[in-house]
């Protein structure tokens, strides 16, 4: 059955009958959600241990013909952040980019989302109170409201830096704003992409296997995850199509979404690939209550895949492509015509012997910020060497990660001191070195004292 022939037969079952209902709500038990907050905001100041090996000091002693160098990063200022509507607890007032820019040393003003404006406000009150007790300065972290208070924000001399989560037409407007200044300020915008998966030519061998993970990985929290997989590349007769359509049926799932907005928009997704010449191959109708969307598969033609095409558009929900290549020549045009995305898989035989596993990951390397091989990019680990970013579009700064101890290096920069006497240098490259840090004196990493 057609998919608008299923919408037109499910009509407006998937509508909710009133809209605010779940607006402020979290399905997790009041005493889980406080205590899981407070341990978030006091995780903000803990995070600044990682100042130590981010600080960037580097000191060269004066010789013959050359001054004496200092060389530490500072913090920018005010930062102001926009946080995402999909994870109201790891990515929104409270997320990723609040915790970086406090633990590098900034102020944040972060702007209530609004499709959980009152949990924003609980979010930052408790967070506030969190780092009064842990000894942080007054104003540490402060809330605006509103479409035009967050506009106000961007424009405000008084702010150094953006850091954005959600939607590429939502970053853009922002890195415009920024753009549109006296004083251009960075923007930090993680926004829409699709996330291809690449399975070769010896990884078809196990393709029911790669589609049961495909469909956990692009359904898994109704496919509102900015690393959802959302285009599969299979070798031409692998049946891949088929084989997830079956795990979709298999699954079964019952997309819920956050938003009204998400769901309409994940609705009109679905025929927006249909339109830009996709065949639908299988559909799960969402459930007949509240905010849903149709889990569905599509499948289409290589040749489709052309830049501009709605096909290489990200469709946020749980909605994904198939598209079968007949050899790396044609894998390779299809990819080259795809924009930037935060991440890619690779699926292989399942070991190193794979013939095409390497030239499949150099082929992705310059189009994605991170590389899963065997593994799925959906879930992001918050580690020294995580990569959360991508090329232009999926972020506005491909060489920065949103995720990880490399997200503090959004928020500052280098300053170097020349010829500066020690006692009026900043802590950081006094000779005593009171702050205990790492640091480069002459080329040769110096630990502190102590230091393993």
């Amino acid at each position: 059955m057609a998919l608008r022939s299923r919408r037109r037969a499910r009509g407006d079952r998937g509508r909710p009958r009133r809209a605010r209902r779940q607006r402020d709500r979290v399905g997790r038990h009041p005493a889980e959600r406080r205590g899981a907050t407070l341990r978030r905001a006091t995780a903000l100041l803990r995070r600044r241990s990682s100042r130590r090996s981010l600080s960037g000091v580097a000191i060269d002693s004066v010789t013959d013909g050359r001054p004496a160098l200092a060389r530490a990063n500072q913090p920018l200022g005010p930062v102001a952040v926009f946080g995402a509507g999909n994870f109201p607890f790891a990515f929104s007032v409270l997320g990723n980019d609040t915790g970086a820019a406090i633990a590098a040393g900034c102020p944040v003003l972060v702007k209530a989302h609004p499709a959980h404006p009152l949990l924003s406000a609980k979010l930052v009150a408790l967070a506030q109170r969190a780092l009064t007790e842990a000894g942080a300065p007054a104003a540490t972290l402060q809330l605006v409201a509103g479409h035009q208070a967050g506009v106000d924000l961007v424009r405000s001399d008084g702010i150094t830096a953006v850091a954005f989560t959600g939607s590429q037409a939502g970053g853009l407007a922002l890195w415009r704003a920024a753009n549109e200044r006296e004083v251009v300020i960075p923007v930090y915008a993680e926004m829409g992409t699709v996330n291809p998966v690449v399975v070769t030519p010896g990884g078809a061998t196990r393709i029911e296997a790669i589609a049961a993970g495909f469909v956990g990985s692009y359904t898994l929290g109704s496919g509102q995850f900015c690393t959802k997989p959302g285009l599969l590349f299979a070798p031409a007769g692998s049946n891949a199509a088929a084989e997830v359509a079956k795990a979709l049926r298999a699954a079964s799932p019952s997309a819920h979404m956050l938003t009204e907005t998400i769901a309409r928009s994940a609705r009109a997704g679905l025929v927006r690939l249909e339109n830009a010449g996709a065949t639908v191959v299988d559909v799960v109708d969402g459930p007949a209550i509240g905010w849903s969307a149709p889990a569905a598969v599509l499948e289409a033609p290589i040749n489709a895949l052309r830049k501009g095409s709605e096909l290489l558009e990200e469709c946020f929900g749980p909605v994904a492509l198939v598209v079968e290549y007949a050899d790396h020549t044609e894998l390779a045009r299809a990819v080259t015509q795809m924009q930037g995305s935060l991440a890619a898989s690779v699926m292989t035989t399942g070991d190193s012997s794979d013939p095409d596993a390497g030239a499949v990951i150099t082929l992705l390397a310059p189009k994605v910020g991170r590389i899963a091989v065997d593994d799925w990019p959906t879930g992001v680990a918050l580690t020294w060497a995580q990569q959360h970013g991508g090329p232009w579009p999926a972020t506005s700064a491909p060489w920065a990660t949103s995720v990880g101890a490399g997200a503090l290096d959004r928020f500052v920069r280098p300053v170097a001191y020349q010829s500066a006497p020690s006692d009026l240098l900043p802590p950081s490259l006094r000779a005593e070195n009171p702050w205990q840090l790492p640091r480069r004196i002459d080329g040769v990493l110096v630990l502190p004292e102590g230091t393993l």
